[in-house]
């Protein structure tokens, strides 16, 4: 079990910088704005999958239109896992090499991966710790977001 520190990222730092200065092993958290969220998962990924040997497997849930996994799908095998028709086929347009599977991730089984990506995405799930459970034992990294503009108590429970 990969065990690691959570810290906050400076605003004013880069993430490299950051890691720099914390040395590996470290969970990023960045806080900033929705702006930058896919720069930022797309470098977290990047880092993540940097350390895992060969084949290198992504399972994005909640892909959206692949915006974040999607251009892995050139030297990774990338599967995306989204519900929304529309999304889906704007997935499957942008990112050819990219599977897209288009049900709900609670039919699925958990698959073994080197990354899982679920940003702005367990906020969505009728049982998020469950799901959790089930999926993250199966990636060596994964990287998890979160919207953070969100009311508090949040729309969806």
């Amino acid at each position: 079990m990969l065990v690691s520190t959570v810290i906050r990222l400076h605003q004013f730092r880069t993430a490299d910088e950051q890691l720099v200065a914390q040395g590996s092993g470290v969970t990023l958290f960045y806080n900033t704005s929705q702006k930058n969220r896919i720069d930022v998962a797309r470098y977290l990924l990047t880092k993540a999958i940097s350390e895992c040997k060969e084949p290198k497997v992504i399972f994005e849930l909640g892909c959206g239109a692949g915006e974040i996994s999607g251009p892995f799908s050139e030297k990774c095998k990338v599967t995306g896992v989204e519900i929304i028709p529309a999304a889906v086929k704007t997935c499957n347009r942008l990112w050819p090499n990219m599977t897209v599977i288009s049900k709900p991730v609670e039919q699925l089984d958990p698959a073994d991966c080197s990354a899982l990506v679920m940003c702005e995405f367990l906020e969505h799930v009728y049982d998020p710790i469950e799901l959790v459970k089930k999926w993250l034992p199966r990636a060596a990294y994964a990287v998890i977001g979160h919207p953070l503009d969100e009311p508090d108590p949040p729309f969806e429970k």
